[in-house]
């Protein structure tokens, strides 16, 4: 996600306001959209329901704006930087994305609203075949993973344009020791390292 923004901010260096405009905002999606995986991870479905599936909705919904946004900067860069059967193979990641997202919203409060009416002993985990609500959880899930996969392969698409750049990295010490003040003073005449690329 960092890669791609340095990468297309590069490529325009600021000439188009909307690349620009459309890069900044997926950066800020994207990072919204890991604090979402980032509490789906820290509350599985087990322990806490509802921030698990607030943290889905947040990784999803906007895990799919970003996707839609770089698309969008993909089109942009077309012919210049990008070829359209790309675009056209993310714009097609992204609808189907947006399609598993549209039949998970759909059929998982309609499963679980039916398996809660059962009035089952056991959690919606460990489900059985034939009980209210079965059929709905398990399409619900289907398209859950679903869309997982389709967004692992929108990310396979930027194999070939990160294949084509390199990145450095630049440490320097001004002491070797981390305690002690330091006699040095940092260097601060040289850019930023995403404009040293």
């Amino acid at each position: 996600m960092t890669i791609r923004f340095v990468l297309v901010t590069k490529l325009n260096k600021n000439h188009l306001r909307k690349i620009q405009v459309a890069n900044c905002t997926s950066l800020f999606c994207g990072i919204v959209a890991i604090g979402g995986m980032i509490v789906v991870a820290v509350y599985p479905m087990s322990s806490l329901q509802l921030a698990h599936d607030i943290g889905a909705y947040g990784l999803f919904f906007v895990g799919i704006i970003y996707a839609f946004l770089q698309t969008l900067v993909s089109y942009f860069l077309y012919p210049d930087h990008n070829g359209l059967a790309t675009c056209r193979l993310r714009l097609t990641f992204v609808t189907l994305c947006f399609v598993s997202l549209i039949i998970m919203m759909i059929f998982y409060p309609i499963g679980s609203a039916e398996f809660d009416s059962g009035n089952y002993s056991h959690t919606k985990r460990l489900k059985h075949p034939g009980e209210k609500g079965f059929v709905e959880l398990v399409v619900s899930s289907v398209a859950e993973w679903t869309l997982a996969l389709f967004f692992i392969f929108y990310f396979f698409s930027y194999i070939r344009e990160f294949q084509k750049i390199t990145l450095h990295y630049r440490i320097d010490l001004l002491d070797h020791h981390f305690d002690e003040s330091s006699t040095k003073q940092s260097d601060e005449r040289h850019p930023l390292l995403f404009e040293q690329i």
